[in-house]
């Protein structure tokens, strides 16, 4: 009934022909364009995805590259300071073997020999060598006291001489050549600062091997490794997209994964092109173009049909490949979710539409028309046109469905673009605080290097031995001179036994004090040892630590070496002792001095008196001549307590001679004879005579001491005239 009339069926079917041209317009020339920019959005985000990583892992490597930097700078500010040091170690090492009564070239001699055993840092040592590159101090006996042209490395080349050549024209400076460690063979890259010292006529020279700097490079990388893999863990590519990286072995090294996850996976074929998918990762790096390929899902297994496309970017510095996964069909999910929406959108407008022809064709004549003119333009791409038809019936009712239709798709549109650029804000965002986070901990790192390098240096330069405990007596930290003193290697006397590194019989000795130090009092004592060949007194100190609970969590052992004090000490005391010795001499010297007096002047008397008793006079003479002796001998004492002045007078030496020899034949044993060979002359030495007497008397008792199987002693005078 409702298609009787011909012009509304001519309406009808020519309404429905436009409708459905203006569906078809609509559908193929938006939908693809909309499915086309959403998939560009996707894979741009991936693109976005892995550009973040690759940046952050760049500045990792160049983080890296500058604390390799500020490292070899600092290993040689030290070589400076440890050149200097043994400069000033071996000018006082001269002046001590001098003091000792050494020749000069004797104090040099023991002065090499002591720097032959400095060492520092991971085994580090110096080396001496002459003008003509002979080397005075080596640590290795292989090369001490050869001439450095004749030592040759692995390739043939007399490195240590030209080295020394540099430094004779230059003065001092850094040089990089190879060079193998005390304990292996293998030649290393070394960089060495050499000094020239004219006014001793050697150089002395120090090095650090470079691969010690390598060893901190390759933990900082694998730090970097971990925090990138931090890092990847929150980055999403589309639903079940993400990011991996592997080196140019194909050794995965971060991949969500656990199965691939550490392994190398060359041997994994691309299905696409039957060659490895590593190979093929490899060949489009850096190219901008994406690797098209096929595998499984994870909720598939197994099942390599499922298309993919990766995006790759190589990081020379680190050797790495940073790549982008993400399945073709994710891609194209928002594009076709939008597709379907737009697409019932239009149906939902098409059935209104003919419904509305069948009951309204007389008064939608020119509605349509509008309508169609309004459809033509969004067709153009004009998505903010609407028809303008402002009417209360089905007609008004259509126009208004049809503008509500444009406005859906325009905001559809709108809100897709919202989103995408919302989610390239977070992956911003977010990349954002992986950089300020990798800047944070790489000045956290850098201030934490310093201050434990300052640290070191300072408990290393103190001279006394420096040793932390924890409760269980392992050793925390040693200080260089701790480590001297045991001869082992700071690094390795970490975490051992006290008693494994001081020995049992010293462990015993400071048991005592290590169980007073854990009850939390502080504890000293001294102790004597043999160090390289001679006796020194120490002074322990334990010093207990407590945590905040006021507990005992560690032990500090300060020991100093007092030996000059105690020397010190004991002259003092001995020189008080030779005082009191004097001052007492002296008092009973002059105490005797007077009973001599009043005896001899009594002989003199009864002399004078019974000189004509021949008999009597033969006694006087003797005592008179034992009281002079004794005389003599106060003198002496009074000397000797620094009482009695010199009285130096012209001597007969012969009778000298002959006196003493008497005086002095009762005091020797039997198997030691004393002559004089007296040469008769005119000349008297002017000296004070008890001197002169008491060195002669000196001589003889330290001759008799050296012959303790008996000899002769022999006293000569002669006249010699010195030119």
């Amino acid at each position: 009934m409702l298609f009787r009339s011909k012009l509304m069926q001519r309406f009808f079917v020519t309404l429905l022909i436009i409708i459905s041209m203006i569906f078809v317009t609509v559908y193929f020339y938006s939908v693809p364009v909309i499915k086309k920019k959403v998939f560009e959005i996707e894979r741009n985000s991936s693109a976005i995805a892995l550009n973040s990583v690759f940046s952050l892992a760049n500045k990792m490597y160049a983080d890296t590259k500058k604390y390799r930097s500020q490292a070899l700078e600092s290993h040689k500010k030290r070589l400076r300071t440890v050149v200097d040091l043994a400069d000033s170690f071996f000018e006082s090492a001269v002046t001590e073997a001098r003091h000792n009564g050494l020749s000069e070239n004797q104090a040099r001699r023991v002065a090499f020999e002591q720097l032959r055993s400095f060492k520092y840092g991971d085994n580090d040592y110096i080396w001496i060598a002459d003008q003509n590159g002979i080397l005075l101090s080596h640590p290795d006996p292989r090369y001490q006291g050869k001439d450095t042209a004749t030592v040759q490395t692995n390739d043939g080349s007399t490195a240590i001489r030209a080295v020394i050549d540099l430094a004779l024209s230059q003065g001092e400076g850094f040089y990089q050549y190879k060079w193998n460690r005390l304990d292996s063979e293998k030649p290393l890259d070394k960089v060495s600062f050499v000094k020239n010292f004219p006014q001793k006529g050697f150089v002395i020279g120090s090095g650090v091997y470079l691969d010690d700097l390598d060893a901190d490079i390759e933990r900082i990388r694998n730090e970097a490794l971990i925090e990138l893999r931090e890092g990847i863990k929150e980055i999403k590519i589309a639903s079940t997209g993400y990011l991996f990286v592997f080196d140019a072995s194909t050794n995965m090294l971060i991949h969500p994964n656990a199965n691939i996850a550490g392994k190398n996976f060359l041997t994994l074929t691309n299905p696409v092109t039957g060659n490895s998918i590593a190979e093929d990762l490899i060949q489009v790096a850096n190219t901008g173009q994406e690797l098209y390929y096929k595998w499984d899902r994870p909720d598939d297994p197994g099942n390599y049909s499922y298309e993919k496309l990766s995006l790759v970017r190589y990081l020379p510095g680190f050797d790495w490949y940073i790549c982008s996964s993400v399945y073709v069909d994710e891609l194209r999910s928002s594009a076709e979710l939008l597709t379907e929406r737009i697409i019932t959108i239009a149906v939902i407008a098409l059935f209104v539409a003919l419904l509305l022809m069948l009951l309204f064709s007389q008064w939608i004549t020119q509605p349509i028309k509008r309508l169609a003119d309004t459809a033509v333009r969004v067709s153009e791409g004009e998505l903010s046109a609407k028809s303008g038809i402002r009417r209360n019936d089905e007609v008004g009712l259509l126009a208004h469905t049809f503008d509500t239709m444009v406005e859906r798709l325009r905001d559809s549109i709108k809100n897709l673009d919202s989103k995408v650029e919302q989610r390239t804000h977070a992956l911003a965002e977010k990349n954002q605080q992986l950089i300020i986070a990798s800047e944070s901990m790489a000045s956290a790192k850098e201030a934490l290097a310093q201050s434990e390098q300052r640290q070191r240096q300072i408990l290393d330069a103190l001279p006394a031995q420096i040793a932390y405990l924890d409760t269980s007596l392992n050793i925390l930290f040693v200080n260089r001179v701790f480590a001297d003193t045991f001869q082992q290697d700071k690094a390795r006397m970490i975490n051992k036994p006290l008693q494994e590194i001081i020995g049992d019989e010293c462990f015993q000795r400071i048991q005592k004090q290590i169980r007073t130090a854990l009850n939390g009092q502080q504890t000293a004592g001294e102790y004597t040892e043999h160090h390289q060949q001679r006796q020194i007194i120490c002074k322990r100190t334990l010093i207990p630590c407590f945590n905040p609970d006021r507990k005992v969590n560690g032990i500090l052992i300060l020991t100093f070496d007092i030996t000059t004090e105690k020397d010190a000490e004991r002259q003092l005391n001995e020189a008080q002792r030779m005082n009191a010795v004097g001052q007492m001499a002296g008092g009973l010297a002059h105490d005797f001095n007077n009973l001599l007096t009043i005896i001899l002047g009594n002989l003199h008397s009864v002399g004078d008196r019974y000189a004509e008793d021949d008999q009597l006079q033969h006694y006087l003479e003797p005592a008179i001549r034992a009281t002079r002796r004794g005389a003599d001998i106060t003198s002496r004492l009074l000397s000797f307590s620094r009482r009695q002045p010199l009285s130096p007078t012209l001597i007969d030496i012969g009778q000298m001679l002959r006196d003493s020899v008497e005086l002095l034949s009762s005091s020797l044993p039997d198997n030691i004879t004393v002559s004089i060979h007296n040469t008769p002359s005119c000349l008297q030495p002017f000296a004070d005579p008890g001197r002169l007497e008491d060195a002669l008397v000196n001589i003889v008792f330290n001759a008799r001491d050296a012959m303790p199987e008996g000899g002769e002693i022999s006293f000569t005078t002669q006249s010699i005239e010195v030119a």
